[in-house]
């Protein structure tokens, strides 16, 4: 295997591999999540400066993590499905890596664990996708949405369509609507399931109206909620049938609403899953590579995922916000420029 070419990013001068690199990386995330949930100011306008610097300074982490991950995994590479072997040796060895102290001393200091004085910024209020708006296939009568129009339960979704009738929720936002970066938040609960295997697509963007299983054969990325055998959240990227990267947290708890920020950048996709609110407490943030190139146009609130069975997922999809009046990190640019001075 040809080794990486040695980084700008900074390492500590003990780390001489491109495996113990990838280990500081998953070791300086765990830092980020620590730091986001003990650090965060109470004054909402300091919260909001600091919750956009410590995310541009997350960006950075997860670029250098995707470039190391297909060096360091190659096995991963086409086979990252739920509960693949690869899957999981590659889910143990970065809670591993996160849990591995023995570099702390010398990432004292360290430029992504570094906090500058940024003031305060204002708030930036965006409107919500109503779903009453959005196009329901649902043959087995498995969606329901609330008076709101904001929140959609799914109730007894099984993993295949149903008499060969898919069942989703979604909006045709035009031609190459998503072709650039974006960050997309929302919320999902999952509420029950029938036994291990079972899978459900919470989100996703891609190229036509499809169940889950089939968009993401074509062109998807996709954020799904599955049993395999643990409970998870899992971001996948497929290309012509094959699971291109992904990355997964277990979650443990059931009627727990989770906020979701997803987020694709240049190639990176980013993952933020949070308990409270958007910015509350941190559970975990994931990432992967979206390296397809094309311009998808369809956004989807759920799908049922299409892997046969009659395994079953209750859940729940609500406030989905496209960030399109007034993004989250509208002042990016303007935090990267106060961290140069």
């Amino acid at each position: 295997m040809k080794p990486a070419a040695q980084p700008k990013f900074k390492y500590p001068a003990s780390v001489a591999t491109d495996a113990n690199r990838l280990r500081v990386l998953w070791r300086l995330q765990q830092r980020l999540i620590e730091q986001h949930n003990a650090a965060m100011p109470s004054d909402p306008g300091k919260a909001r400066a600091f919750r956009n610097d410590w995310h541009t300074r997350l960006l950075e982490l997860h670029r250098q993590i995707n470039r190391l991950k297909p060096v360091v995994h190659p096995d991963l590479m086409g086979h990252c499905e739920e509960g693949s072997a690869e899957a999981t040796m590659f889910h143990d060895a970065k809670m591993t890596g996160r849990a591995d102290g023995r570099y702390d001393a010398e990432l004292a200091g360290h430029p992504i664990l570094a906090v500058p004085d940024l003031g305060d910024l204002p708030p930036a209020p965006d409107p919500r996708e109503k779903f009453e708006t959005y196009t329901e296939l649902d043959p087995g009568d498995h969606v329901a949405i609330d008076g709101t129009g904001y929140i959609a339960t799914v109730t007894g979704l099984p993993n295949s369509d149903i008499g060969g009738v898919d069942t989703l929720l979604s909006k045709d936002k035009g031609a190459d609507h998503f072709a650039g970066n974006f960050t997309h938040l929302f919320e999902l609960t999952l509420d029950a399931y029938s036994a291990n295997l079972a899978a459900a697509a919470a989100y996703q963007t891609a190229i036509e109206v499809e169940d889950n299983q089939d968009n993401a054969d074509t062109a998807g990325v996709t954020l799904l909620v599955s049993v395999w055998p643990r409970r998870q959240i899992w971001i996948v990227h497929r290309e012509a049938g094959v699971s291109v990267d992904s990355d997964f947290w277990d979650f443990g708890a059931l009627a727990t609403p989770y906020y979701i920020s997803y987020e694709r950048s240049g190639e990176n996709v980013t993952c933020l899953i949070y308990t409270g609110s958007h910015g509350g407490t941190l559970k975990d943030t994931l990432t992967m590579l979206d390296t397809d190139a094309v311009a998808r146009r369809y956004v989807f609130a759920m799908q049922n995922r299409d892997q046969g069975g009659v395994l079953t997922f209750d859940f729940t999809v609500a406030n989905l916000d496209l960030q399109e009046v007034s993004p989250a990190y509208y002042f990016r640019e303007n935090v990267l420029e106060r961290r140069r001075r």
